[in-house]
């Protein structure tokens, strides 16, 4: 009984009753969404579990830890050693193990480069990094003792390819990583708006904001780019009655060019108080979410962490599937050892959408001689 209503909760609130869900106080809606996402989330193991199935042969340790954020843990380090056992060891992986002797803080930085250098990849660093309850961790590692917002974003972005498939490369020392950036040159952040808040209906202002933004710093023009940012090139597909188990990539696809004129529409409705309860809106409330939108020095719009601000840069990292916001630390630079000025440290800020720069479009015209010689060293602390 109890699964039944919470898959109704989910399927009927993230489509068709989404405008319903908006009329009740919202000290309820987050409770109830809190006891279906934990439901729904046990009862999608069940099957598995009774038919001898692995969980691991579908969860990888970064999933599992994002599925389980939200749970307590009377030692933080159990945030990441009770679930290792759901996940299955693959020859030769150098696989996380629980170690009693390593702080909360070492246990989270090591799970975090290791699933790096198991994936290849930095979708670990994918998220707000800047939301953390611990203060004794690198801003690059994330805190796992905090429960997870938003997580449909997080979910979409295995839709982007902005490092164009290439795998992560780094090295660490200490609290410190060695990154690859791709960016030639590195644009900066221009201007910053508003937060926009998930609250019952789009915050005009927060909107008029943004396209103000836009018309500033872009000659006054308003146009295809905006409609992407807004939704951040995404389209809500509704779901079929009866999925239980979410896609790799949640309810979205990318946004056909055919649909910008619908997300045009909804924009203006919305700066006019007219909320459409459709799927454009499913879409935007899905990417703007606690989000930033902002202006960079070459002209890009997007969407970042609610923590951005003027001054930071967009950085694609080589095994990002986005690019990420970065803050350069005044005074640090770590020096080859060559009688250089040194490469600058950065603060890892999050994850970001950035307009024409999410499918490799900057780096997928490089030459083999290119990828060994283009990449600028970064330092993140």
């Amino acid at each position: 009984m109890f699964v039944a209503a919470a898959m109704e909760y989910i399927r009927h609130g993230s489509s068709c009753c989404v405008g319903v869900l908006y009329e009740i106080p919202q000290d309820c809606t987050k409770v109830a969404s809190h006891f279906c996402q934990l439901t729904s989330g046990i009862h999608s193991m069940q099957p598995r579990v009774e038919k001898g199935i692995a969980l691991s042969c579908t969860r990888s340790l970064l999933q599992l830890l994002r599925r389980f954020r939200a749970r307590e843990a009377t030692d933080a380090r159990d945030k990441v050693y009770a679930l290792l056992g759901l996940v299955s060891r693959q020859p030769g992986s150098s696989s996380v193990e629980a170690n009693c002797t390593l702080t909360t803080a070492e246990v989270f930085q090591q799970t975090a480069m290791n699933i790096i250098c198991e994936t290849q990849s930095l979708s670990v660093l994918e998220g707000d990094l800047g939301t953390k309850n611990r203060q004794d961790l690198p801003s690059w590692v994330p805190d796992w003792s905090t429960p997870l917002s938003n997580e449909d974003r997080l979910l979409c972005l295995g839709l982007y390819n902005a490092s164009y498939g290439r795998p992560a490369k780094l090295s660490s020392k200490d609290w410190l990583i060695e990154a690859s950036s791709l960016n030639v040159p590195t644009p900066r952040v221009l201007a910053v708006g508003a937060i926009m808040l998930p609250v019952q209906n789009p915050d005009t202002t927060v909107l008029q904001d943004w396209v103000s933004l836009t018309q500033r710093h872009n000659m006054g023009s308003v146009g295809t780019g905006l409609w992407r940012t807004l939704c951040a090139d995404l389209t809500y597909k509704r779901a079929q009655a009866g999925c239980v188990e979410a896609s790799d990539t949640g309810d979205f696809n990318r946004l056909p060019e055919e649909k910008y004129a619908e997300v045009s529409v909804w924009f203006w409705h919305a700066l006019r108080g007219i909320v459409s309860k459709d799927d454009t809106e499913v879409a935007v409330r899905t990417a703007t979410a606690k989000r930033r939108f902002f202006v960079a020095t070459d002209g890009t719009t997007g969407l970042g962490p609610a923590k951005m601000r003027e001054g930071d840069e967009i950085h694609i990292l080589q095994g990002g599937r986005t690019p990420f916001v970065l803050r350069p630390v005044a005074g640090r630079s770590v020096s080859s050892g060559r009688g250089d000025t040194g490469s600058p440290v950065h603060e890892m800020i999050g994850d970001c959408y950035a307009d024409k720069l999410m499918d490799g479009d900057a780096v997928k015209h490089w030459t083999a001689s290119d990828w060994e010689t283009k990449p600028n060293k970064v330092y993140l602390v």
